[in-house]
Formats: C-alpha cells, sequence, structure tokens
C-alpha cells in the first residue's frame, strides 16, 4: 500500500488527539467554573427531576472523560485495512479487562445521550403544557429514537472491519453514523418544536424582547448540541476519509459540545427564574403570566414587574390640588 493512505491516517489522528485532550478540557473546566451555581441551585435545592437530569448529564460527562483517558492511556497503535483505504485507528494494551471498559464506556455514552435528549424533551414537555398531542408526539419520538440508539449503539460493539484485537477500538466503520442519525432527528424536531414555541410569543413580547428572553432562557445553547450531533453524524458518514471520520467518531469533541450545552441551558434557566424570583417550570409554562415578571406578595397575591417601552415615555396624568 502506498504511504498516502497511512499519512492520512497519522494526520488525521494527530488531529483526533489534539481535539480530544481540548474536549477533555473543557469538560473538565466547564464543570469547575460553574460548580458554585451547581450548588446554588440545585444542591442548595429541594430535589425534582430537573435537578436529577442536570446531575446525570454533568457527572456522567465527566465519567466518560475519565474512561476516555484510562482508554487512551494504554497507547496508541495505528493500522490500515488492506482490502480499502478505511483506516482504524485502535489503542493496544494487555489489560485483560480491556472487553469490559469498552462495554462501560459504551454504557456511559449511550445513558449521557439519553439524560440530555430527556433535558430537551422535557423543556418541550412544559413550554407546551396547554397541548396534550404535541406532549404525546415528542414522547412517542423520544422513545423510539432513544430506544433506537441503545440497540445500535450495543449491537455495534465491539464490531470491526477487520479482525484487531485492541482496546478502545472503533465500532463498525461502515454503521457507526447510524448511532448518531435518531439523535439527530430528535435533537432538530424538539429545537424546532422550541423555536415555534418561542416565536408564538412575538405577537405581545416583540422581536427584541423575544430574542432577549431566548437568550436569557438558554435558547441558543440547544442550537450548539444540535449542531454537534450534525457535525458527527455528517462526519461519521465520510468512513474512506479518516480526516473527516475520526475527529467526528472518536474525538469526544461532539459529546463534550452536547453535555455543557444541556447544562448551561439549564443553569440559565435557573439564573433567569432566580432574577425573576419565579420558579423554573412555571418560566416555561404556557402561561403567559408565568412569561413575565411576576412573584407572589405577602398575601398570596400576584406582583407583576411592568416593563415600559425603552424608547417611549410615560404621561403622567396632572396633579390637583
Amino acid at each position: 500500500m502506498s504511504s498516502s493512505p497511512l499519512l492520512s491516517v497519522l494526520q488525521a489522528s494527530l488531529t483526533n488527539e489534539y481535539l480530544f485532550c481540548a474536549s477533555c478540557t473543557l469538560v473538565l473546566y466547564d464543570h469547575l467554573i460553574t460548580f458554585d451555581q451547581e450548588i446554588d441551585f440545585f444542591w442548595s435545592e429541594k430535589w425534582n427531576v430537573s435537578s436529577l437530569l442536570y446531575m446525570a448529564s454533568r457527572y456522567l460527562a465527566d465519567t466518560e472523560v475519565l474512561l476516555l483517558l484510562a482508554i487512551y492511556a494504554a497507547g496508541p497503535t495505528f493500522a490500515v485495512s488492506s482490502s480499502h483505504i478505511s483506516a482504524v485507528f485502535e489503542y493496544s494494551s494487555e489489560m485483560r479487562s480491556c472487553k469490559r471498559l469498552e462495554v462501560v464506556v459504551v454504557a456511559v455514552a449511550g445513558l449521557a445521550m439519553l439524560v440530555n435528549q430527556a433535558v430537551i424533551c422535557l423543556r418541550v414537555w412544559y413550554l407546551f403544557a396547554h397541548n396534550k398531542v404535541i406532549r404525546v408526539v415528542v414522547t412517542v419520538i423520544y422513545i423510539v429514537c432513544m430506544t433506537a440508539i441503545v440497540t445500535l449503539l450495543f449491537t455495534s460493539l465491539g464490531v470491526s472491519p477487520v479482525p484487531w484485537t485492541s482496546c478502545g477500538r472503533l465500532n463498525h466503520i461502515k454503521t457507526y453514523w447510524h448511532i448518531y442519525l435518531p439523535a439527530v432527528l430528535l435533537h432538530s424536531v424538539l429545537y424546532i418544536f422550541t423555536v415555534c414555541r418561542t416565536v408564538g410569543n412575538m405577537s405581545w413580547r416583540g422581536l427584541r424582547g423575544t430574542a432577549e428572553h431566548f437568550v436569557a432562557e438558554g435558547g441558543p445553547m440547544y442550537l450548539v448540541a444540535t449542531c454537534a450531533l450534525l457535525y458527527s453524524f455528517i462526519g461519521a458518514t465520510f468512513t474512506k476519509d479518516p480526516q473527516a471520520y475520526m475527529p467526528a467518531a472518536q474525538s469526544y469533541f461532539p459529546n463534550s459540545l452536547v453535555a455543557i450545552a444541556v447544562c448551561h441551558a439549564m443553569l440559565s434557566i435557573r439564573t433567569l427564574a432566580a432574577r425573576l424570583d419565579v420558579d423554573p417550570t412555571w418560566l416555561l409554562s404556557h402561561s403567559e403570566l408565568s412569561r413575565i415578571r411576576w412573584k407572589r406578595g405577602p398575601e398570596g397575591e400576584v406582583v407583576v414587574d411592568c416593563e415600559l417601552a425603552r424608547n417611549g415615555d410615560v404621561e403622567l396624568a396632572p396633579l390637583s390640588m
């Protein structure tokens, strides 16, 4: 075989290494700088489904990073299939528990994907509290897509295009992109529902107010997560191009972005709810009252903070003596 395919594999593996290290560092660093918010909004408050999902998403990401670092510490070797130019990047190891470690990594990755998608599904669930049809549709789509992801993930475990004996080898290089397809579909549908709900409030909030509220609630972070999954899906389809395939499928970059985006979106909701002194669940409710600044008074009454137009004046009635 000519040196060109091997050189392409070596260049792709180097890019993969850099991206992997950056992704792991990003996950751990982000958890460190947001740990104070985690304590304020989750550890010190009464636990609910939202709190459990945040903790699961955050600490599953940390666990996955540590497991992947353990696999990468086994030492890299390279092998190129003689039948085609598709490359397999593998990590050889003498550890007898290598196979078990691979199973654990796949299990943690699958569970993290289930949790991250559940967070967005729960957001849409709250946004469409008045529409049972959409709630049922979202729930069915979530169950179907997550079942497909878990099935594909464990079906492809240990299946390699050539019989390598290694630790942390790639799953079947021809079918690996199938795992990302259900996630991309689910994420796109949920994000479209979120945007539609936000745009639906534009008539009474205005374009600028809607955009500001969308940003404050962490909407752009969900867009980052969707783009990260889309990148993984597209890159994993280029099985004959290691420079496109390996960073998308093995760098952990898309997984890290999804985890960070979901956690930051949840922190944004908690921060906004704390600033407005309202419950986060009510903040995502369909009720217009919950989408404005309000709080309960000492006697249980509803106190609404009125927002004045930025470029408008308020006329005061003349005082008569």
